[in-house]
């Protein structure tokens, strides 16, 4: 079977999870106290510390704090919770730390209230700063980092709260402190399979750290496996996201199992050939497999089952969500020259190249997709006349790339054949772009190819120059060009000649060969 589309998965379990029992903490210490003052600016203070002692329990499902806080300038603070199993959450980040650096002051005592930092919240407390003005409003507010860390873990015993303040001049108290604790099993955050409900692409199985990630060559047949031990109605969704955290409103059921889908968005079903409304199928017990293949440009899919099983609390068990996605595979290889924006890499080759009747012991690979002889270049506004006039150049596709944001530029070198590859690379400033090339460069017969594999850009110029005021004008590199000594062999690329080079394109090769007369024959295909 070829899917043609990345369809979906599994619908929304919107359910409530079950009550558990909850208690509250208060400091051992007597308070107020003051939160001792920062030495200098970005020089912490001493810790103030406070304790919370735990009597009994077994397994922690949420985790509180609540402040009676005085304070000035909110990103002065930095808020760090320790558990007595040695786990610590960085609460609240201080402004010097990285965080959100806000002047708005916690000011418990003016609004008889207090602060109170909880996950799922919609707006953090850094939000509530930056939008406060003078004072940030007595309320619920998400912390800097999740406080789930603490998922699971037994509570008894001693907890520890420290502040610090990071920045001289402004002062304040900690009031009261408050920690609560919701007992019960933890949600589990990713699903994984079970005799029950068991889904994946190529065996591969997830963790209880989170999905492992299958990557696979564009075009690829792979395959994708599914079954259960029950005899029931079943189904199997899709969607062109990754997978979720089970985390998100709805996405924990009462015993505890995490949908793994994005129920922000929507869910296709096996069922219903990719519709978006479920036609549920009987499963006769077992496990069966289909080969798949995602064509064309990278695509990225996530699959979930679920199967009816009154053993289940839930009333049904659900598979992991398989995440896969395609992508443009390397053409040649080769180590990275840890390309920058606009950067120049000089490579010393392994064997000589002839270039135009030149011979060059070493190259520059130059970031925005072209190689020259003698210097690097490090421009990025490609013109036919820099082309003609400036350093010798073989340009696969000399553009405005951007390694520095994605993808890469590699080179290697076995003593028989030099390559430097463009690995995915995004125009500048072009989101969700890529382009992939790569020119191999024969050290015995001087034959330049250039491979071209999937590319979304439609600018730029490509083709060869000896430089130093070359002859030579743009022609059509998907047919046969033929050059002397001092010709250049190029096509430029517009809006009036969109680029066709690349896979699913017009050109995926274009070979230049070394001719009698000194300059090169060029073939597209």
């Amino acid at each position: 079977m070829r899917l043609a589309i990345p369809c979906a998965l599994i619908a929304a379990l919107a359910l409530v999870g079950p009550v558990s029992a909850q208690t509250s903490h208060s400091a051992n210490e007597t308070l107020p106290v003051a939160v001792p003052a920062a030495p200098g600016a970005c020089q912490v203070g001493a810790d103030l510390t406070v304790t919370f002692t735990v009597g009994s329990g077994v397994s922690i499902a949420d985790v509180q704090l609540e402040l009676d806080l005085d304070h000035t300038w909110h990103g002065d603070l930095e808020f760090d919770l320790t558990s007595p199993v040695g786990t610590t959450c960085d609460v609240k980040v201080a402004g010097c730390q990285g965080g959100v650096d806000d002047s708005s002051d916690f000011a418990s005592t003016a609004q008889a209230g207090t602060y109170i930092l909880a996950d799922g919240m919609a707006q953090t407390l850094a939000a509530a700063a930056q939008a406060a003005g003078a004072e940030i409003p007595i309320g619920i507010y998400g912390p800097d980092n999740p406080l789930a860390v603490f998922g699971g873990e037994n509570p008894v015993g001693t907890w520890t709260f420290i502040i610090r303040d990071w920045f001289v001049g402004d002062l304040g108290n900690l009031n009261g402190a408050t920690l609560t604790i919701t007992e019960g099993a933890a949600p589990t955050v990713w699903q994984l399979n079970s005799a029950d409900a068991s889904v994946d692409v190529n065996g591969v199985q997830n963790t209880s750290m989170g999905p492992t990630t299958v990557v696979a060559a564009i075009g690829s047949t792979n395959t994708l496996s599914y079954g259960s031990v029950q005899t029931s109605l079943y189904d199997l969704g899709v969607q062109a996201n990754a997978p979720a955290a089970g985390t998100g409103p709805g996405a924990s059921t009462p015993n505890f199992q995490a949908v793994n889908l994005d129920l922000g968005q929507p869910i296709y079903f096996l069922s219903s050939a990719g519709g978006t409304t479920p036609n549920p199928g009987t499963w006769g017990g077992g496990s069966t497999s289909i080969n798949f293949a995602l064509g064309g440009g990278p695509q990225r899919v996530c699959v979930q089952g679920l199967w009816i099983n009154p053993a289940n609390p839930d009333g049904v068990s659900l598979s992991q969500a398989a995440d896969f996605q395609t992508e443009q595979p390397a053409v040649c290889g080769g180590t990275s020259v840890s390309p920058g924006d606009d950067s120049a890499h000089q490579v010393t080759l392994l064997g000589t190249v002839n270039f135009y009747g030149v011979a060059y012991t070493d190259i520059w690979c130059n970031s925005n997709g072209n190689m020259t002889f003698g210097a690097g270049d490090t421009d990025f506004s490609q013109s036919v006349s820099e082309l003609l006039d400036q350093e010798p150049r073989i340009a696969p596709v000399w553009d405005d790339l951007s390694p520095n944001v994605a993808g890469d530029v590699t080179a290697s070198d076995d003593g028989t054949t030099f390559a430097c590859e463009w690995l995915r690379v995004p125009q500048f400033g072009t989101a969700g772009d890529e382009n992939t090339f790569c020119v191999s460069i024969d050290y015995a017969t001087g034959t330049i190819s250039c491979d071209y594999g999937y590319n979304t850009g439609d600018d730029g110029i490509a083709g060869i120059s000896p430089g130093g005021g070359a002859a030579g004008a743009s022609t059509d590199l998907s047919g046969a060009n033929s050059g002397g000594p001092t010709d250049a062999i190029f096509e430029e690329f517009n809006s009036g000649n969109p680029r066709d080079l690349g896979s699913g394109r017009n050109t995926t090769n274009v070979t230049y060969t070394p001719n009698a007369a000194g300059g090169y024959d060029a073939f597209g295909s």
